[in-house]
This record gives structure tokens, sequence and C-alpha cells, in this order.
């Protein structure tokens, strides 16, 4: 069997998760999924073979107050995913001394990732 290093580490992590309690469990499943739905709004703006400028930021008294290239829209779903792993795996960590500390950390990463789905929801409907 050949040997796969993405595999192992996907499983291993996926063997992990299943150790957090039920609710942590649940909450890390919508904020995966909140995040899958920023990337798919971002994905679905990205031009098809033309460059363009999009706004970024809106500010009620001001309008508009940032524009950027096409690939910017893409950090809003690359923080969230970002910070989904590096949650989780504090999460876990500390999942073994105590669970309200890991269901705490994760009920606050899915909170973030609302916040950024929200955001990318706004810039959404910004660009189309």
């Amino acid at each position: 069997m050949p040997f796969s290093l993405p595999g192992n580490i996907v499983a291993l992590a996926l063997r992990r998760i299943r150790s957090l309690p039920h609710l942590s469990r649940v909450m890390f499943a919508s904020g995966l999924a909140a995040n899958a739905l920023s990337w798919i709004l971002m994905l679905a703006l990205l031009p098809k073979g033309r460059e363009g400028v999009f706004a970024l930021r809106y500010n009620v008294y001001y309008g508009i107050t940032g524009i950027g290239s096409a690939w910017y829209l893409l950090w809003i779903p690359f923080a969230g995913l970002a910070l989904l792993i590096a949650n989780t795996a504090l999460a876990i960590r500390g999942a073994r001394s105590n669970e309200s500390v890991s269901t705490l950390v994760v009920g606050v990463t899915l909170f973030l990732e609302v916040l950024l789905l929200i955001r990318s929801v706004t810039v959404f409907f910004l660009n189309i």
C-alpha cells in the first residue's frame, strides 16, 4: 500500500475531532459549513478569464471604501479556514483536560465563522 501523507493527516484529524464532546462536534460541523458557503460565494464572484476590480469594504456613511483585484476576495474564506483549523486544534488539545474549555473555543470559532460569512454575503451582494 503506498504511503499517503495528506490522507493520513486527514484521517488522524477526523479521529481526533471524533474525540471532542458532541456539542463541540456539532459546532465544528456548523463552522465548516459556514466556511464552505463563504468559499462558494467568493469563488462565484471570480471573473471567468477577465481581470476586474471588486468592492471589498462598504461603509454606511461613505459607500464603497475599499476596492481591489479579484484575488483579494479569497482572503475572507482563507482567514476563516485558518481560524477553524487553529482553534479546532486548540480545542482538541484542551479537550483532554477540560471539555468545557474545548466547547467554548469551538463556540467562539463558530461565532467568528458566522461573522465572516456575513461579510462574505455583504461583499457578494456589493459586487453582483
